[in-house]
């Protein structure tokens, strides 16, 4: 197989690309039927990591979302100045743009007591399943 490019005719190259395609496709494939097999293993054994000597082996949980709805309850157990710092309100910029809530300024309203950590606990919406995030461990 040539990496010279130029040196191929027209129907060589729609060639390669098909076979690159292929090969492609069987790769994703076949990672994506190994990862289902790591984590069904995983959830057989309830672990949430896979030894490895090189590679981190792991379920990641998605990120949360939050119901804006129930959020806005915030507003009345809080000073409205401290609730503005983890909300933008609505806006319009091309499109209106709807309000969102800085979920990782959550933690630090916490503090204002377990009435108002109810309220960010109570808008928490269900996230996907865990990911199975494979990588070189860092050193």
């Amino acid at each position: 197989m040539t990496t010279d490019f130029s040196s191929k005719n027209n129907r060589e190259l729609v060639d390669d690309i098909w076979m690159w395609l292929m090969t492609e496709a069987g790769a994703r494939e076949h990672r994506q039927r190994s990862e289902q097999e790591a984590q069904r293993r995983m959830e057989a054994t309830g672990a949430s990591e896979i030894p490895h000597p090189t590679l981190e082996c792991k379920l990641v949980q998605a990120a949360p979302t939050y119901d804006p709805s129930i959020l806005r309850q915030l507003y009345e157990l809080l000073p409205r100045e401290v609730v503005d710092e983890v909300m933008t309100p609505a806006h319009e910029e091309v499109m209106v743009v709807p309000e969102r809530w800085d979920a990782r300024r959550f933690k630090g309203l916490a503090k204002y007591g377990s009435e108002v950590a109810g309220v960010v606990l109570k808008a928490r919406l269900p996230s996907g399943p865990p990911r199975l995030r494979v990588a070189e461990k860092k050193p």
